[in-house]
C-alpha cells in the first residue's frame, strides 16, 4: 500500500468500474472472480470480502 498516506486514487471508467489495487487484493487475498460486498455507509463507499463458507 501506500504506506505513508494508506490510500490510493484511482479514476471510474466509463462503465463505472473501479480497478482494485493489486497491494490491497494481496492484503485481503482476494481472487479473480471472488464475491465482494459493496455498500454505502455514513456517505462512503464500503467494499468488504466476502467469507465463502464451502
Amino acid at each position: 500500500m501506500n504506506l505513508e498516506n494508506n490510500y490510493f486514487l484511482r479514476k471510474v471508467d466509463e462503465l463505472g468500474r473501479v480497478v482494485l489495487p493489486l497491494e490491497i487484493r494481496r492484503e485481503l487475498d482476494i481472487k479473480q472472480a471472488e464475491t465482494i460486498k459493496v455498500s454505502i455507509e455514513d456517505g462512503k463507499i464500503i467494499i468488504e470480502k466476502v467469507c465463502n463458507k464451502g
